[in-house]
């Protein structure tokens, strides 16, 4: 792991880092893919059991945030009316 000010990165998942957010205090916390993460483990002949395992342990202690596919579809029909859709 690589330490740059007050954010750790990852070396080992750096093929997964898309960006940071930032907490109140302006500390940067790093985002990662983590379905590249698990499709890299998976190949290297992880099961999503071990996977969870292994990625639990290597971030132990670590703020991190993971970034996961969104598994929501809005449904959509579109118009030709003006209209403001308000999601929350």
């Amino acid at each position: 792991m690589d330490e740059y000010e007050d954010i750790v990165l990852l070396d080992d998942f750096s093929y997964a880092l898309v960006g940071c957010v930032y907490e109140p205090d302006g500390t940067p916390i790093p985002c990662y893919q983590a379905i590249k993460v698990w499709e890299q483990l998976s190949s290297e002949g992880y099961s999503e059991e071990e996977a969870d395992d292994f990625i639990e342990q290597y971030t132990a202690g670590i703020k991190v945030v993971w970034i996961h596919p969104l598994e929501l579809r809005p449904e959509f029909t579109p118009d030709r009316k003006p209209h403001l859709r308000l999601v929350h």
